[in-house]
C-alpha cells in the first residue's frame, strides 16, 4: 500500500537526532520512498522527537499534533512517531497520542521501513532493551548543499549524571568500531563534506566500553588523514576526559578545529556533587587554564544549568562570577528541568520555576555582554571562514563560519561576495557586528579551498 509513497520527515533536537533521520531518509529512498519538503504532499509523516527535558518534550508533542491535523480523516495517510519521546512514553504516548498511527524507540529504524513498506510489522510495545553493541545502518543521505556533516561515534552514556535522562533514553555507552567511523568518514568527504563534525553523548569516553580506555586520540589521528577532509570539530567532550593527550592532539593537529565544547554544567562544588559530575571547580579551571596555554587562540564554548535543586543565590552567583572571569567564546544555558526517572527528580530544595528564569536571563544578559564585547574588539581581523549557504531572505548575505564556531549553535559571519557557494574556504575581513553575528566583507573572492587555517587565521 505505501509502496514508492511520499515520506515527509520532521527533525526535533539535537544533531544525534539529525542523523538518525539521515539515516532514516536513506534506508527509505533506498526503498523507492520519495522525501518531500512539504507535509501536505505526503503519505506518510515521520516526526524524529526529542524527550530529553520538558521543553523539548512539548515541543515534539504539539508538532505531532499540528501534523496530524492535515490527515483530515483521510485513514490513508500515516503519522509515525520516532525516536527519544517514544523510546521514553511508548506506553503514555499510546493513549495521549491516538492520531499517531505507530510509535517506534531508538534503535528501531528497521521496523519503522518495514512498517512504511506496509510489512507484516509487529510494532515495539512496552518498555525495549538495548543493543549490547552500537547498530550500524548501511543507509545515510545528508543534505547534499551542506558542506558540514555530524558523525555520530557512539550511543548512549554511562555518567550517570543526576539530572540526565539520556541512559534511561538511549542507554549505555556503546562505541563504534573505530573502521567503521572512519568508512563513514570517507564516504562523507567523497560527497563533498569539507567539516567532520564529531558527536556522542560524551565524545571523550569513545572506546572505552570497546577496549577499556578512550580511544578518541586515535580516532582522530585517523580521521585526519583524509585527504580532501578540511576540518574536524569536537562537540560534548566532557570535562573530566579531556586529558593531556587530547589537549595536545588538538594543538598540534592542524586538521582539528581550535575549538572544545565542554559542557560544565555549574561550577559550585555543591551543585556539582549533587549533580553527580565527579569534577571540581579547580579541576575545571585548572582544565580551562591548561587548554588555553596549551592551544592558544582557543574558542571554549560551555553548556550551564541554572535552578538546580538546591542552588542557593551564593551558588548562582558563583556560577555568574565564573562565566564574567572566563568568558567563554561560546555560551548556551537553560534552565534546570525536573525529569522523572533521573536522581535528581526526588531532590529536596528544587527551585521555582520563577527564580530559575531569573537566573538564566541574568546569566544570558551577562554572556550577551561578553560576546558584544568580544565582537568589538574583532573589528578589523581577519579569518579563514567556510561558506554555509545564504540567508533565507531577500537579497540574502552568504552565511559563513570560522573554525572558532560550530554550525546552528553559535554565531557566525555574514558577507557578500559574486562567484560564492557552500563550501568554500574564503578569507574574510569583519568590519562590524549585527546581534551576535559578524559583518564582514570578503578579501579574498577566489575560494580559498586549498589553504589550511593556520595559514589564514591571525586570531582567536
Amino acid at each position: 500500500m505505501f509502496k514508492n509513497a511520499t515520506v515527509y520527515l520532521q527533525t526535533l533536537g539535537c544533531p544525534k537526532n539529525e542523523v538518525d533521520s539521515e539515516i532514516i531518509r536513506g534506508s527509505l529512498e533506498s526503498e523507492g520512498f520519495r522525501i518531500c519538503s512539504d507535509p501536505e504532499e505526503a503519505d506518510i509523516v515521520i516526526v524524529n522527537s526529542c524527550g530529553f527535558i520538558q521543553e523539548a518534550k512539548e515541543e515534539s508533542i504539539q508538532t505531532t499534533l499540528s501534523l496530524a491535523a492535515m490527515k483530515n480523516g483521510n485513514k490513508s495517510r500515516k503519522l509515525i512517531l520516532y525516536g527519544c519521546l517514544g523510546q521514553r512514553y511508548r506506553r503514555e504516548l499510546k493513549k495521549l497520542l491516538p492520531e499517531v498511527d505507530a510509535i517506534f524507540g531508538v534503535e528501531e529504524i528497521d521496523s519503522l521501513v518495514n512498517y512504511c513498506r506496509n510489512e507484516k510489522t509487529i510494532e515495539p510495545e512496552g518498555d525495549r532493551s538495548f543493543a549490547p553493541r552500537y547498530v550500524e545502518y548501511s543507509q545515510r543521505k545528508i543534505a547534499t548543499d551542506r558542506p558540514h556533516a555530524y558523525l555520530k561515534i557512539s550511543e548512549g552514556c554511562d555518567n550517570h549524571c543526576s539530572y540526565c535522562a539520556i541512559p534511561g533514553i538511549r542507554g549505555p555507552l556503546r562505541s563504534r568500531l573505530i573502521e567503521n567511523v572512519i568508512k563513514e568518514a570517507q564516504t562523507l568527504v567523497d560527497s563533498g563534506v569539507k567539516e567532520i563534525i564529531l558527536i556522542a553523548q560524551d565524545t571523550t569516553s569513545y572506546g572505552v566500553d570497546l577496549n577499556g580506555s578512550p580511544e578518541l586520540v586515535r580516532l582522530l589521528r585517523e580521521i585526519s588523514r583524509i585527504e580532501d577532509l578540511k576540518w574536524i570539530r569536537i562537540l560534548y567532550a566532557q570535562p573530566r576526559g579531556v586529558d593531556e593527550k587530547l589537549i595536545r592532539e588538538i594543538s598540534e593537529n592542524e586538521k582539528i578545529c581550535k575549538y572544545i565544547d565542554l559542557p560544565l554544567q555549574h561550577i559550585s562544588d555543591a551543585i556539582l556533587k549533587r549533580m553527580n559530575r565527579k569534577v571540581t571547580k579547580r579541576q575545571i579551571c585548572d582544565l580551562i587554564e591548561r587548554v588555553r596555554i596549551t592551544v592558544p587562540g582557543v574558542a571554549l564554548r560551555t553548556t550551564l544549568i541554572v535552578g538546580f535543586p538546591g542552588e542557593t543565590e551564593a551558588d548562582f552567583q558563583e556560577l555568574l562570577d565564573f562565566a564574567q572571569e572566563v568568558r567563554f567564546d561560546q555560551l548556551g544555558a537553560f534552565a534546570y528541568s525536573r525529569e522523572e526517572g533521573t536522581k535528581a527528580y526526588g531532590l529536596s530544595n528544587q527551585v521555582p520555576a520563577k527564580i530559575k528564569q531569573e537566573r538564566l536571563d541574568l546569566l544570558m544578559s551577562l554572556q550577551s555582554d561578553i560576546i558584544f564585547q568580544a565582537n568589538e574588539k574583532r573589528v578589523g581581523e581577519e579569518f579563514e571562514v567556510l561558506v554555509e549557504g545564504r540567508e533565507a531572505a531577500p537579497d540574502s548575505r552568504w552565511v559563513c563560519r570560522s573554525e572558532h564556531q560550530a554550525p546552528e549553535i553559535d554565531n557566525c559571519f555574514l558577507t557578500t561576495g559574486l562567484n560564492l557557494k557552500a563550501g568554500d574556504f574564503v578569507r574574510v575581513k569583519v568590519v562590524g557586528q549585527e546581534v551576535y553575528d559578524l559583518v564582514a566583507e570578503l578579501k579574498e573572492p577566489r575560494r580559498s579551498g586549498n589553504l589550511t587555517s593556520r595559514a589564514l587565521r591571525t586570531s582567536g
